[in-house]
């Protein structure tokens, strides 16, 4: 289910009951209030995957193959994130995977081999 598909069975759930057009206007403006913060943290993530890719293409023309995860490892650790941990993924795979969500702050160390 994507973000928008998620929005948008929030909106219709919370007005489908609501019978005053000035109510389902308040309603949607709740709605819309609590979905700028998400809304801007896609946009700066989005832009943090574009930045990776061209991090990854630089790196594969350097010659690494391999990229080491690294996590944060404290109590806000997800359990994709401390599972990912330590592991040595081909640039493919990180380019497919990486950031696992949003505020992700993991980073990649790359190597020329998978040790």
């Amino acid at each position: 289910e994507s973000h928008i598909d998620g929005f948008e069975f929030t909106l219709k759930s919370a007005i489908e009951n609501i019978e005053e057009a000035k109510d389902k206007i308040v309603v949607i403006e709740n709605i819309f209030e609590a979905e700028k913060f998400r809304l801007k943290q896609y946009s700066i993530d989005g832009a943090g995957k574009l930045k990776f890719m061209g991090i990854l293409s630089k790196k594969e023309n350097e010659g690494f193959g391999f990229g080491k995860w690294v996590a944060v490892l404290d109590q806000r650790t997800c359990d994709g994130c401390r599972k990912n941990h330590g592991k040595f993924f081909t640039l493919d795979k990180l380019s497919e995977i990486f950031p696992l969500h949003i505020s992700d702050r993991c980073t990649i160390e790359f190597t020329k081999s998978e040790v």
